[in-house]
């Protein structure tokens, strides 16, 4: 992943941890949860999305992050929303487990 793409993930997660919304993030949508937030950068021709959450109290969790490899439409293949889809399970659950409880 360009340097680039890195800093721009960085600079977004930093920004949730100190509870501000990261400019640019919005819920993901596309039938996840409404606490997963989207956040993409676009670098040369390609799009790179992170999917995060803060929803969960004192803690934000990086679910994922990948290239997009979809050439048609801007939706994200089933295979993606998936893999999001069960690591906010498994935040949910490691969230429950060492901090308590969820929202």
């Amino acid at each position: 992943m360009p340097e680039m793409v890195r800093r721009e993930f960085g600079a977004a997660i930093w920004m949730a941890q100190r509870g501000e919304v990261p400019e640019d993030a919005t819920p993901w949508g596309e039938g996840l949860p409404r606490e997963i937030e989207k956040f993409a950068v676009r670098h040369d021709s390609d799009t790179y999305p992170m999917a995060f959450t803060w929803a969960l109290p004192g803690a934000v969790y990086l679910l994922d992050v990948f290239k997009k490899k979809s050439s048609v439409g801007r939706a994200t293949p089933k295979k993606d929303l998936d893999r999001i889809a069960s690591r906010w399970e498994d935040a949910r659950a490691h969230h429950d487990r060492h901090y308590g409880g969820g929202p």
